[in-house]
């Protein structure tokens, strides 16, 4: 991301043994590889915005769906913008992870149907009806 124009605000510093630094870029533009990629480490990537529509559309303009995260002085207005997102999992103003006993949620390449609670419990079933004449 570097290499590409981005800006490490916090995070450059390098830990001993396998670790990455919680990392905050910024400075950065949709076209980054950073910005298409499942990175699976502490990376949040902050990009201006000209709108909420444009954030929504970038937001959504990924293969990968895992989870997402509004930020908000106004909770009714990131609950639309999370509405309108198609990850999996959102939080607002948090990270994405539910509530306690609900599922893990994956959604496009991030993920396959629900894992962890009643609902991926659920997904492993299969409803079947089974009938008797009555004698």
């Amino acid at each position: 991301a570097k290499q590409q124009g981005a800006v490490v605000s916090c995070g450059d510093t390098p830990m001993e043994g396998n670790f990455v630094a919680p990392t905050v870029l910024t400075g950065l533009n949709h076209d980054m590889d950073i910005m298409h990629a499942e990175t699976f480490g502490p990376i949040a990537c902050i990009m201006r915005v000209k709108d909420e529509d444009e954030a929504v559309t970038l937001a959504n303009d990924t293969p990968y769906g895992l989870g997402a995260a509004v930020f908000s002085g106004d909770t009714d207005r990131a609950a639309n913008l999370a509405r309108r997102m198609t990850a999996g999992m959102i939080g607002i103003n948090k990270g994405c992870g539910g509530a306690k006993g609900s599922p893990w949620v994956g959604a496009q390449q991030s993920g396959y149907g629900f894992h962890g609670g009643t609902h991926g419990h659920r997904q492993f079933t299969q409803v079947r009806i089974v009938s008797v004449p009555k004698s």
